[in-house]
């Protein structure tokens, strides 16, 4: 009879605690999504207010945002593939900062590829926007643009401010996956 309770309390043990690691990882998946949307939102506001300030850079802008965009999706996937595959790679314990600058590798990439097909060719979509963007003629006055001109903008200012804040938004919501 106390080998039925202790291996009935060992199932429920278990489960609980596979329940509890389940709840803890889509927790950090949210903050990721949280994380991601902030930075979309920020390159979303910067391609605007680039277009608005100088709209020579229209095209460039787009073209920037969209690979900006593109490495966001990636980091996301790759996130969200270590979560459910190999968590101990990403440091949940301290900041979404942490959190985000996990190490990716080559055996990475490839198990990824071979569970999501459609990472191949969004990794192939970032190196064309990439190559796009940096022979772009108009690249190098773009940037010069941005650190000169856009530095001392208010409406810049905002974006990184409610980049910062989302930020610390997220950072708060990773602290509650973790009781905090």
């Amino acid at each position: 009879m106390l080998r039925t309770f202790l291996s009935g309390f060992l199932v429920v043990f278990a489960l609980n605690g596979a329940s509890h690691a389940n709840e803890l990882k889509t927790c950090i998946a949210q903050v990721a999504q949280m994380d991601a949307g902030n930075k979309r939102a920020f390159h979303t506001g910067m391609r605007d207010l680039i277009v608005r300030e100088a709209p020579q850079f229209e095209e460039l802008a787009g073209v920037y945002q969209d690979h900006q965009m593109a490495l966001v999706d990636q980091r996301l996937r790759q996130l969200q593939y270590l979560l459910f595959t190999n968590p101990q790679q990403l440091s949940v314990d301290e900041t979404v900062s942490k959190l985000t600058n996990y190490d990716w590798n080559e055996l990475d990439t490839a198990r990824m590829a071979k569970v999501a097909p459609e990472y191949k060719a969004l990794t192939e979509r970032i190196a064309g926007l990439e190559a796009r963007n940096n022979a772009h003629p108009d690249w190098p006055k773009l940037r010069a643009f941005v650190a000169k001109d856009l530095s001392a903008n208010k409406e810049f200012e905002a974006l990184k401010t409610k980049l910062w804040n989302g930020r610390d938004a997220a950072n708060a919501h990773l602290k509650s996956c973790r009781g905090g």
